[in-house]
Protein backbone atom coordinates (compact mmCIF):
# COMPACT_ATOMS: atom_id res chain seq x y z
CA UNK A 1 0.00 0.00 0.00
CA UNK A 2 1.52 3.52 -1.15
CA UNK A 3 1.82 6.27 1.76
CA UNK A 4 -0.74 8.77 -0.03
CA UNK A 5 -3.58 5.69 1.17
CA UNK A 6 -1.84 4.92 4.10
CA UNK A 7 -1.77 8.69 5.43
CA UNK A 8 -5.36 9.19 4.71
CA UNK A 9 -6.44 6.39 6.71
CA UNK A 10 -4.22 7.55 9.69
CA UNK A 11 -5.88 11.03 9.07
CA UNK A 12 -9.13 9.38 9.65
CA UNK A 13 -8.46 7.39 12.40
CA UNK A 14 -6.53 10.25 14.00
CA UNK A 15 -10.52 12.14 14.51
CA UNK A 16 -11.61 9.31 16.02
CA UNK A 17 -8.94 9.04 18.21
CA UNK A 18 -9.03 12.90 19.45
CA UNK A 19 -12.52 12.67 19.25
CA UNK A 20 -12.61 9.98 22.13
CA UNK A 21 -9.61 11.16 24.35
CA UNK A 22 -11.65 14.19 24.45
CA UNK A 23 -14.55 12.99 25.74
CA UNK A 24 -12.59 11.50 28.14
CA UNK A 25 -11.32 14.37 29.19
CA UNK A 26 -14.63 15.76 29.95
CA UNK A 27 -13.90 18.47 27.21
CA UNK A 28 -17.30 17.45 25.94
CA UNK A 29 -20.12 15.20 26.24
CA UNK A 30 -22.56 12.99 24.79
CA UNK A 31 -25.66 11.39 25.90
CA UNK A 32 -24.90 8.19 23.53
CA UNK A 33 -21.41 7.42 25.14
CA UNK A 34 -23.10 7.95 28.24
CA UNK A 35 -25.93 5.54 28.08
CA UNK A 36 -22.78 2.90 26.94
CA UNK A 37 -20.76 3.54 29.59
CA UNK A 38 -23.87 3.39 32.04
CA UNK A 39 -24.25 0.01 29.58
CA UNK A 40 -21.24 -1.45 30.81
CA UNK A 41 -21.58 -0.15 34.45
CA UNK A 42 -24.36 -2.45 34.58
CA UNK A 43 -23.13 -5.32 32.90
CA UNK A 44 -20.04 -5.32 35.02
CA UNK A 45 -21.92 -5.25 38.45
CA UNK A 46 -24.49 -7.87 37.23
CA UNK A 47 -21.15 -10.55 36.27
CA UNK A 48 -19.12 -9.77 39.32
CA UNK A 49 -21.72 -10.00 41.59
CA UNK A 50 -20.81 -11.84 44.76
CA UNK A 51 -24.31 -13.18 45.77
CA UNK A 52 -26.38 -13.69 48.96
CA UNK A 53 -23.91 -12.37 51.72
CA UNK A 54 -23.68 -15.50 53.98
CA UNK A 55 -23.50 -15.23 57.87
CA UNK A 56 -24.24 -11.31 57.27
CA UNK A 57 -23.87 -9.16 60.29
CA UNK A 58 -26.69 -6.54 58.02
CA UNK A 59 -29.84 -8.61 58.65
CA UNK A 60 -33.53 -6.78 56.96
CA UNK A 61 -36.82 -6.86 59.25
CA UNK A 62 -39.02 -7.35 56.43
CA UNK A 63 -42.60 -5.14 56.65
CA UNK A 64 -43.88 -7.31 53.86
CA UNK A 65 -46.86 -9.16 52.92
CA UNK A 66 -47.20 -11.90 55.58
CA UNK A 67 -46.22 -9.48 58.30
CA UNK A 68 -49.36 -6.98 56.55
CA UNK A 69 -51.58 -10.20 56.82
CA UNK A 70 -50.76 -10.79 60.11
CA UNK A 71 -51.23 -7.43 61.55
CA UNK A 72 -53.17 -5.16 59.34
CA UNK A 73 -52.41 -2.58 56.72
CA UNK A 74 -49.78 0.37 56.54
CA UNK A 75 -48.82 2.36 58.22
CA UNK A 76 -49.01 0.44 61.60
CA UNK A 77 -49.96 1.99 64.84
CA UNK A 78 -46.91 2.97 66.51
CA UNK A 79 -47.31 1.00 69.80
CA UNK A 80 -46.78 -2.03 67.09
CA UNK A 81 -43.93 -0.38 65.59
CA UNK A 82 -42.95 0.22 69.50
CA UNK A 83 -43.03 -4.19 70.18
CA UNK A 84 -41.05 -4.75 67.05
CA UNK A 85 -38.04 -2.57 68.88
CA UNK A 86 -38.51 -3.68 72.07
CA UNK A 87 -38.31 -7.37 70.71
CA UNK A 88 -35.33 -6.44 68.75
CA UNK A 89 -33.65 -4.69 71.54
CA UNK A 90 -34.21 -6.82 74.86
CA UNK A 91 -34.96 -10.20 73.21
CA UNK A 92 -32.81 -10.61 69.93
CA UNK A 93 -30.24 -8.36 71.72
CA UNK A 94 -29.51 -6.41 67.85
CA UNK A 95 -26.57 -4.20 67.97
CA UNK A 96 -28.27 -1.61 65.83
CA UNK A 97 -32.01 -1.01 64.72
CA UNK A 98 -31.85 1.40 61.58
CA UNK A 99 -35.34 2.44 60.95
CA UNK A 100 -35.84 2.96 56.77
CA UNK A 101 -38.79 5.60 57.78
CA UNK A 102 -39.68 8.82 59.44
CA UNK A 103 -42.01 9.69 61.70
CA UNK A 104 -43.23 13.44 61.02
CA UNK A 105 -46.63 13.65 62.42
CA UNK A 106 -48.17 12.48 65.83
CA UNK A 107 -50.00 9.86 66.16
CA UNK A 108 -53.87 9.82 65.04
CA UNK A 109 -55.41 6.36 65.31
CA UNK A 110 -55.01 5.99 68.80
CA UNK A 111 -58.43 7.56 70.24
CA UNK A 112 -56.69 9.61 72.30
CA UNK A 113 -57.14 13.24 71.05
CA UNK A 114 -61.20 11.63 70.95
CA UNK A 115 -60.60 10.67 74.58
CA UNK A 116 -59.37 13.99 75.61
CA UNK A 117 -62.10 16.11 73.84
CA UNK A 118 -64.82 14.45 75.83
CA UNK A 119 -62.50 14.96 79.03
CA UNK A 120 -62.59 18.25 78.50
CA UNK A 121 -66.04 18.65 76.96
CA UNK A 122 -69.09 16.96 77.77
CA UNK A 123 -67.32 14.60 80.56
CA UNK A 124 -65.35 16.87 81.91
CA UNK A 125 -67.26 16.94 85.21
CA UNK A 126 -67.80 13.25 85.52
CA UNK A 127 -65.14 11.79 88.02
CA UNK A 128 -65.68 8.04 86.79
CA UNK A 129 -64.64 9.05 82.95
CA UNK A 130 -61.78 11.25 84.53
CA UNK A 131 -60.50 8.62 86.64
CA UNK A 132 -60.89 5.91 84.15
CA UNK A 133 -58.85 8.82 81.08
CA UNK A 134 -56.10 9.00 83.59
CA UNK A 135 -55.73 4.65 82.97
CA UNK A 136 -56.05 5.43 79.99
CA UNK A 137 -54.07 7.95 78.57
CA UNK A 138 -50.81 6.07 79.45
CA UNK A 139 -51.90 3.39 77.58
CA UNK A 140 -53.20 5.38 73.98
CA UNK A 141 -49.72 7.54 74.43
CA UNK A 142 -48.50 5.52 71.01
CA UNK A 143 -46.26 8.39 70.48
CA UNK A 144 -44.46 7.89 74.21
CA UNK A 145 -44.21 4.43 73.68
CA UNK A 146 -42.49 4.38 70.79
CA UNK A 147 -40.35 7.14 72.30
CA UNK A 148 -39.43 4.97 75.45
CA UNK A 149 -38.12 2.24 72.91
CA UNK A 150 -36.30 4.15 71.16
CA UNK A 151 -34.62 5.91 73.88
CA UNK A 152 -33.89 2.17 75.54
CA UNK A 153 -32.24 0.81 72.02
CA UNK A 154 -29.55 1.13 69.63
CA UNK A 155 -31.95 3.26 67.28
CA UNK A 156 -31.39 5.11 64.15
CA UNK A 157 -33.98 6.81 62.43
CA UNK A 158 -34.42 7.92 59.02
CA UNK A 159 -35.42 11.23 57.15
CA UNK A 160 -35.65 12.70 53.68
CA UNK A 161 -35.02 16.14 52.04
CA UNK A 162 -36.27 17.02 48.64
CA UNK A 163 -34.56 18.67 45.86
CA UNK A 164 -37.18 20.14 43.55
CA UNK A 165 -36.60 23.45 42.76
CA UNK A 166 -39.15 25.97 43.96
CA UNK A 167 -39.88 23.47 47.45
CA UNK A 168 -38.08 25.68 51.00
CA UNK A 169 -38.28 25.69 54.40
CA UNK A 170 -42.82 26.44 54.53
CA UNK A 171 -42.66 22.68 53.51
CA UNK A 172 -40.26 21.34 56.08
CA UNK A 173 -41.79 18.65 58.76
CA UNK A 174 -39.99 17.82 62.06
CA UNK A 175 -36.38 18.44 62.90
CA UNK A 176 -33.15 17.82 61.89
CA UNK A 177 -30.33 15.95 63.69
CA UNK A 178 -27.28 17.87 64.56
CA UNK A 179 -24.99 18.05 60.98
CA UNK A 180 -21.87 15.61 60.88
CA UNK A 181 -20.02 18.88 59.20
CA UNK A 182 -21.27 22.49 60.69
CA UNK A 183 -20.99 25.55 57.44
CA UNK A 184 -18.35 26.58 56.25
CA UNK A 185 -15.80 23.55 56.92
CA UNK A 186 -15.08 23.01 53.16
CA UNK A 187 -15.10 26.56 52.22
CA UNK A 188 -12.67 27.65 49.11
CA UNK A 189 -12.84 23.82 47.78
CA UNK A 190 -15.62 24.50 45.99
CA UNK A 191 -17.04 20.95 46.28
CA UNK A 192 -20.75 19.95 44.81
CA UNK A 193 -23.16 18.03 47.18
CA UNK A 194 -26.91 16.76 46.96
CA UNK A 195 -28.52 19.57 48.71
CA UNK A 196 -31.88 19.77 49.80
CA UNK A 197 -34.37 22.74 49.43
CA UNK A 198 -37.07 21.01 52.01
CA UNK A 199 -36.64 18.04 54.39
CA UNK A 200 -39.47 15.80 56.26
CA UNK A 201 -37.93 14.58 59.49
CA UNK A 202 -39.29 13.51 63.00
CA UNK A 203 -40.89 14.73 65.70
CA UNK A 204 -38.69 16.29 68.46
CA UNK A 205 -39.70 14.29 70.62
CA UNK A 206 -38.19 11.08 68.40
CA UNK A 207 -35.21 13.00 67.47
CA UNK A 208 -34.36 13.46 71.00
CA UNK A 209 -35.17 9.54 71.62
CA UNK A 210 -33.10 7.85 68.87
CA UNK A 211 -29.53 7.55 68.91
CA UNK A 212 -28.85 9.20 65.60
CA UNK A 213 -31.13 9.62 62.17
CA UNK A 214 -29.65 9.65 58.90
CA UNK A 215 -31.02 10.79 55.16
CA UNK A 216 -32.40 7.83 53.03
CA UNK A 217 -33.15 10.24 49.76
CA UNK A 218 -32.21 8.25 46.60
CA UNK A 219 -30.86 10.34 43.52
CA UNK A 220 -31.57 8.19 40.57
CA UNK A 221 -28.91 8.99 37.67
CA UNK A 222 -29.54 10.65 34.24
CA UNK A 223 -31.69 7.42 32.93
CA UNK A 224 -33.98 7.21 36.52
CA UNK A 225 -31.41 4.15 37.47
CA UNK A 226 -29.85 3.83 41.36
CA UNK A 227 -27.01 3.60 40.84
CA UNK A 228 -25.46 5.64 43.48
CA UNK A 229 -26.62 7.12 47.20
CA UNK A 230 -25.39 10.29 48.79
CA UNK A 231 -23.01 9.71 51.41
CA UNK A 232 -23.15 13.76 52.66
CA UNK A 233 -26.59 15.92 52.40
CA UNK A 234 -26.06 19.36 52.26
CA UNK A 235 -29.33 21.44 53.87
CA UNK A 236 -28.36 25.59 54.48
CA UNK A 237 -24.77 25.27 54.22
CA UNK A 238 -24.86 22.33 56.33
CA UNK A 239 -23.80 18.74 55.68
CA UNK A 240 -25.89 15.49 57.23
CA UNK A 241 -25.48 11.68 57.27
CA UNK A 242 -27.63 9.51 54.90
CA UNK A 243 -29.11 6.50 56.98
CA UNK A 244 -26.32 3.94 56.03
CA UNK A 245 -23.56 5.82 57.36
CA UNK A 246 -25.29 6.61 60.31
CA UNK A 247 -25.85 2.78 60.79
CA UNK A 248 -22.46 1.81 60.56
CA UNK A 249 -20.87 4.70 62.62
CA UNK A 250 -23.33 3.61 65.33
CA UNK A 251 -22.33 0.19 64.84
CA UNK A 252 -18.29 0.90 64.91
CA UNK A 253 -19.17 2.67 67.95
CA UNK A 254 -19.41 6.45 66.77
CA UNK A 255 -16.33 7.02 65.72
CA UNK A 256 -15.66 10.80 64.18
CA UNK A 257 -16.30 11.39 60.70
CA UNK A 258 -13.53 13.11 58.26
CA UNK A 259 -13.54 14.11 54.73
CA UNK A 260 -10.83 12.94 52.79
CA UNK A 261 -8.41 14.70 50.07
CA UNK A 262 -6.06 13.19 48.44
CA UNK A 263 -1.82 14.52 50.10
CA UNK A 264 -0.34 14.69 46.94
CA UNK A 265 -3.06 15.80 44.71
CA UNK A 266 -2.31 18.89 42.02
CA UNK A 267 -2.78 22.57 43.97
CA UNK A 268 -5.90 22.96 42.25
CA UNK A 269 -7.55 19.78 42.41
CA UNK A 270 -10.67 20.36 45.09
CA UNK A 271 -12.28 16.79 45.10
CA UNK A 272 -13.04 14.93 48.09
CA UNK A 273 -12.33 11.14 47.19
CA UNK A 274 -13.44 9.42 50.66
CA UNK A 275 -14.81 9.49 54.15
CA UNK A 276 -13.06 8.30 57.17
CA UNK A 277 -14.89 6.62 59.96
CA UNK A 278 -12.73 4.98 61.95
CA UNK A 279 -10.97 2.23 60.60
CA UNK A 280 -12.78 2.38 57.69
CA UNK A 281 -12.24 4.06 54.53
CA UNK A 282 -15.45 5.30 52.57
CA UNK A 283 -15.02 6.10 48.42
CA UNK A 284 -17.46 8.87 46.98
CA UNK A 285 -17.52 10.41 43.61
CA UNK A 286 -19.11 13.08 42.09
CA UNK A 287 -21.54 15.23 44.78
CA UNK A 288 -20.54 12.93 47.85
CA UNK A 289 -22.11 9.70 46.88
CA UNK A 290 -20.62 6.48 47.12
CA UNK A 291 -21.60 3.50 44.48
CA UNK A 292 -24.14 1.13 45.77
CA UNK A 293 -22.37 -2.32 45.70
CA UNK A 294 -25.47 -4.51 45.09
CA UNK A 295 -24.53 -8.27 45.76
CA UNK A 296 -27.72 -9.86 43.29
CA UNK A 297 -30.86 -9.12 41.86
CA UNK A 298 -32.27 -9.56 44.87
CA UNK A 299 -32.77 -11.01 48.72
CA UNK A 300 -29.42 -10.68 49.10
CA UNK A 301 -29.59 -10.37 52.88
CA UNK A 302 -31.09 -12.24 55.59
CA UNK A 303 -35.04 -11.79 55.54
CA UNK A 304 -37.04 -12.05 58.66
CA UNK A 305 -40.86 -11.51 59.03
CA UNK A 306 -41.41 -8.45 61.13
CA UNK A 307 -44.11 -10.22 63.03
CA UNK A 308 -42.23 -12.93 63.82
CA UNK A 309 -39.73 -10.71 65.80
CA UNK A 310 -42.57 -9.09 67.65
CA UNK A 311 -44.39 -12.89 68.13
CA UNK A 312 -40.31 -14.00 68.93
CA UNK A 313 -40.89 -16.82 66.50
CA UNK A 314 -37.04 -16.04 64.47
CA UNK A 315 -34.55 -17.61 65.33
CA UNK A 316 -32.37 -16.15 67.53
CA UNK A 317 -29.33 -17.03 65.73
CA UNK A 318 -30.28 -14.70 62.76
CA UNK A 319 -30.65 -11.54 64.87
CA UNK A 320 -28.51 -11.54 67.39
CA UNK A 321 -25.90 -9.04 67.74
CA UNK A 322 -26.12 -8.05 64.09
CA UNK A 323 -27.54 -4.85 62.60
CA UNK A 324 -31.66 -4.99 62.06
CA UNK A 325 -32.49 -2.66 59.03
CA UNK A 326 -36.59 -2.18 59.60
CA UNK A 327 -38.12 -1.41 55.91
CA UNK A 328 -41.25 -1.81 53.62
CA UNK A 329 -40.48 -4.78 51.05
CA UNK A 330 -44.49 -5.49 49.81
CA UNK A 331 -44.36 -4.18 46.37
CA UNK A 332 -47.67 -2.40 47.33
CA UNK A 333 -45.52 -0.05 49.22
CA UNK A 334 -44.09 1.88 46.75
CA UNK A 335 -40.47 1.75 48.44
CA UNK A 336 -39.42 0.31 45.35
CA UNK A 337 -36.10 1.58 43.01
CA UNK A 338 -35.22 0.89 39.90
CA UNK A 339 -31.77 -0.55 39.83
CA UNK A 340 -28.78 -2.13 37.80
CA UNK A 341 -29.93 -5.39 39.29
CA UNK A 342 -33.29 -5.28 38.89
CA UNK A 343 -36.26 -3.04 38.33
CA UNK A 344 -38.50 -3.27 41.31
CA UNK A 345 -35.33 -3.30 43.82
CA UNK A 346 -36.73 -2.74 47.78
CA UNK A 347 -35.22 0.56 48.98
CA UNK A 348 -34.17 -1.46 52.80
CA UNK A 349 -32.03 -3.59 50.59
CA UNK A 350 -30.35 -0.64 49.08
CA UNK A 351 -29.75 0.58 52.33
CA UNK A 352 -28.40 -2.85 53.69
CA UNK A 353 -26.08 -2.85 50.69
CA UNK A 354 -24.59 0.11 51.58
CA UNK A 355 -24.19 -0.55 55.23
CA UNK A 356 -22.61 -3.81 54.30
CA UNK A 357 -20.25 -2.24 51.95
CA UNK A 358 -18.95 0.23 54.31
CA UNK A 359 -18.12 -2.34 56.98
CA UNK A 360 -16.22 -4.89 54.37
CA UNK A 361 -14.37 -2.53 51.90
CA UNK A 362 -16.93 -3.73 49.09
CA UNK A 363 -17.75 -0.29 47.86
CA UNK A 364 -16.00 0.49 44.12
CA UNK A 365 -14.55 4.00 43.51
CA UNK A 366 -13.63 5.83 40.88
CA UNK A 367 -11.05 8.58 42.17
CA UNK A 368 -10.21 11.06 39.74
CA UNK A 369 -7.11 8.90 38.59
CA UNK A 370 -9.03 7.13 36.66
CA UNK A 371 -9.26 9.60 34.27
CA UNK A 372 -6.20 9.70 33.61
CA UNK A 373 -6.11 5.51 32.87
CA UNK A 374 -8.71 5.98 30.44
CA UNK A 375 -6.90 8.43 28.47
CA UNK A 376 -3.48 6.41 28.82
CA UNK A 377 -5.51 3.37 27.63
CA UNK A 378 -7.19 5.22 24.98
CA UNK A 379 -3.81 7.21 23.62
CA UNK A 380 -1.85 3.38 23.76
CA UNK A 381 -5.20 1.78 21.82
CA UNK A 382 -5.35 4.41 19.25
CA UNK A 383 -1.67 4.43 18.14
CA UNK A 384 -1.18 0.68 18.14
CA UNK A 385 -4.29 0.33 15.63
CA UNK A 386 -3.86 3.69 13.80
CA UNK A 387 -0.81 2.46 12.21
CA UNK A 388 -1.53 -1.76 12.25
CA UNK A 389 -4.93 -1.84 11.22
CA UNK A 390 -4.22 0.00 7.42
CA UNK A 391 -1.37 -2.65 6.70
CA UNK A 392 -3.45 -5.16 7.67
CA UNK A 393 -5.97 -7.22 4.87
CA UNK A 394 -9.90 -7.55 5.97
CA UNK A 395 -9.80 -10.59 7.96
CA UNK A 396 -6.19 -9.97 9.63
CA UNK A 397 -7.88 -6.33 10.87
CA UNK A 398 -11.40 -8.18 11.95
CA UNK A 399 -9.11 -10.26 14.29
CA UNK A 400 -6.55 -7.90 15.39
CA UNK A 401 -9.62 -5.25 16.40
CA UNK A 402 -11.11 -8.16 18.21
CA UNK A 403 -8.18 -8.95 20.30
CA UNK A 404 -7.77 -5.41 20.99
CA UNK A 405 -11.39 -5.24 22.45
CA UNK A 406 -10.74 -8.54 24.81
CA UNK A 407 -7.60 -7.15 25.96
CA UNK A 408 -9.29 -4.03 27.04
CA UNK A 409 -12.33 -5.90 29.01
CA UNK A 410 -10.02 -8.17 30.57
CA UNK A 411 -8.06 -5.45 31.76
CA UNK A 412 -10.93 -3.30 32.93
CA UNK A 413 -12.39 -6.48 34.58
CA UNK A 414 -8.82 -7.19 36.63
CA UNK A 415 -9.32 -3.38 37.59
CA UNK A 416 -12.98 -4.12 38.46
CA UNK A 417 -12.22 -7.06 40.47
CA UNK A 418 -9.40 -6.66 42.33
CA UNK A 419 -8.54 -2.87 42.53
CA UNK A 420 -12.12 -2.09 43.15
CA UNK A 421 -11.45 0.30 40.60
CA UNK A 422 -14.17 1.25 38.09
CA UNK A 423 -12.46 2.26 34.76
CA UNK A 424 -14.40 4.29 31.92
CA UNK A 425 -14.62 1.65 28.97
CA UNK A 426 -17.26 2.75 27.02
CA UNK A 427 -14.69 5.15 24.90
CA UNK A 428 -12.24 2.88 24.28
CA UNK A 429 -14.97 -0.14 22.90
CA UNK A 430 -15.90 3.30 20.21
CA UNK A 431 -12.48 3.68 19.97
CA UNK A 432 -11.70 0.15 18.53
CA UNK A 433 -14.77 -0.15 16.94
CA UNK A 434 -14.43 2.81 15.49
CA UNK A 435 -10.83 2.29 13.83
CA UNK A 436 -12.10 -0.56 12.51
CA UNK A 437 -14.78 0.60 10.61
CA UNK A 438 -12.66 3.56 9.43
CA UNK A 439 -10.16 1.45 7.71
CA UNK A 440 -13.39 -1.28 6.45
CA UNK A 441 -15.27 1.43 5.01
CA UNK A 442 -12.22 3.50 3.20
CA UNK A 443 -10.95 0.04 2.20
CA UNK A 444 -14.51 -0.72 0.74
CA UNK A 445 -15.22 2.81 -1.26
CA UNK A 446 -12.47 4.13 -1.93
CA UNK A 447 -10.21 1.18 -3.52
CA UNK A 448 -12.53 -1.32 -4.48
CA UNK A 449 -14.44 0.87 -5.97
CA UNK A 450 -11.04 2.26 -8.11
CA UNK A 451 -10.13 -1.06 -9.07
CA UNK A 452 -13.03 -1.53 -10.47
CA UNK A 453 -12.68 1.35 -12.32
CA UNK A 454 -9.58 0.32 -13.70
CA UNK A 455 -10.53 -3.40 -14.86
CA UNK A 456 -13.59 -1.11 -16.65
CA UNK A 457 -10.98 0.44 -18.45
CA UNK A 458 -8.43 -1.25 -18.90
CA UNK A 459 -9.95 -4.97 -19.60
CA UNK A 460 -10.55 -4.91 -23.14
CA UNK A 461 -7.34 -3.54 -24.30
CA UNK A 462 -4.87 -4.64 -22.14
CA UNK A 463 -3.97 -8.04 -20.68
CA UNK A 464 -6.03 -9.81 -17.87
CA UNK A 465 -3.00 -10.67 -15.91
CA UNK A 466 -1.62 -6.64 -15.98
CA UNK A 467 -4.93 -5.56 -15.39
CA UNK A 468 -4.99 -7.30 -12.31
CA UNK A 469 -1.70 -5.74 -11.48
CA UNK A 470 -2.79 -2.31 -12.12
CA UNK A 471 -6.03 -2.57 -10.28
CA UNK A 472 -3.38 -3.93 -7.13
CA UNK A 473 -1.40 -0.49 -7.31
CA UNK A 474 -4.00 1.74 -9.34
CA UNK A 475 -1.94 4.34 -7.67
CA UNK A 476 0.95 3.60 -9.78
CA UNK A 477 -1.54 4.68 -12.91
CA UNK A 478 -2.26 7.91 -14.41
CA UNK A 479 -4.45 8.96 -17.14
CA UNK A 480 -2.60 11.92 -18.07
CA UNK A 481 0.13 12.28 -20.67
CA UNK A 482 4.03 11.63 -19.71
CA UNK A 483 6.94 13.41 -21.78
CA UNK A 484 10.24 10.86 -21.57
CA UNK A 485 13.38 10.29 -23.52
CA UNK A 486 13.26 6.47 -24.47
CA UNK A 487 14.88 4.11 -26.86
CA UNK A 488 12.73 2.38 -29.26
CA UNK A 489 14.11 -0.90 -30.94
CA UNK A 490 12.64 -2.12 -34.06
CA UNK A 491 13.28 -5.65 -35.46
CA UNK A 492 12.53 -7.86 -38.23
CA UNK A 493 12.15 -11.27 -37.91
CA UNK A 494 13.73 -14.08 -40.70
CA UNK A 495 11.24 -15.63 -43.00
CA UNK A 496 8.52 -13.79 -41.18
CA UNK A 497 5.82 -14.11 -43.80
CA UNK A 498 6.23 -17.43 -44.89
CA UNK A 499 6.02 -18.51 -41.29
CA UNK A 500 2.62 -16.49 -41.01
CA UNK A 501 1.09 -18.24 -44.21
CA UNK A 502 2.08 -21.60 -42.36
Amino acid sequence: MRIGHYQQRILLGLLVLAAMLLYSLGVFHSRFIQNLEAFAYDVRLRLTAPGPAENSDVVIISIGQKSLAAEGRWPWPRYKLAKLIQELNSHYHVAVIGLDMTFPDPESDSGLAVLEALASGPLGKSKVFQDQMQAWESRLDYDADLARQLRLSPSVLGYYVTTVEGQSDPDNTGVLPPPTFPPGIFRGRHLSFVTGNAYGANLPLFAESAKAAGCFTAIPDFDGVLRRAPMLIEYHGAYYDSLALAVADIYLGSPPIKPGFPQDAPANYQAMEWLQMGGKRIPVGPHGSALIPYRGTGKTFPLVSATDVMNKKAPMGALFGKIALVGLTAPGLLDLHATPVGTEYPGIEVQASMVYGILHDTIKERPAYVTAIAASMIVLLGLVLLFLLPLLSPLRSLLAAALALAITVAVNLAAWTYGNLVVPIAPAILLIVGLFVVNSFYGYFFETRKRKYIVSKFGQYVPPSLVREMAKFPETLSMQGQSRDMTVLFADVCNFTRISEG
